[in-house]
């Protein structure tokens, strides 16, 4: 009983999404209508005119944004390019916990931290107890 449900619940997606694409169709049967009659005859698009604003319009924005992302990295003195793991930091320090400097003693009033023998030094970390 359960497939024939399955099978009843995709046949009724199925005509669900072809009417809804049979009504969009049929919607936009007036886009291809053609110029009314009592308008003038518009004049025909020159082509090189259609590569400007069509080809030529929009590969100059793309390189005009490309510029304008890239000019301060240039006058950073940066090379522009992929940049490799070894050149960014995504936080913590870059050689360990050396960077950090002496820390304070972590744990609770008695300067014991649970589950250590006695109360250390350490720098950096979530030490958190239960």
């Amino acid at each position: 009983m359960s497939n024939h449900r399955q099978t009843f619940a995709r046949h009724a997606v199925r005509v669900f999404a072809m009417v809804v694409v049979g009504t969009l169709v049929l919607a936009a049967s007036p886009a291809l209508a053609d110029v009314p009659s009592g308008w003038p005859e518009p004049e025909p698009v020159p082509l090189l005119r259609a590569l400007l604003v069509y080809l030529v319009a929009p590969l100059g924005l793309l390189l005009l944004i490309a510029l304008l992302t890239v000019t301060p990295s240039l006058v950073r003195g940066e090379r522009p390019g992929v940049g490799t793991p070894d050149d960014q930091w995504f936080g913590g320090p870059r050689s360990g916990t050396r960077e950090l400097g002496p820390g304070t003693e972590s744990g609770t009033e008695s300067g014991t931290e649970s589950g250590t023998e006695s109360g250390t030094t350490k720098t950096g970390g979530a030490s958190g107890g239960w």
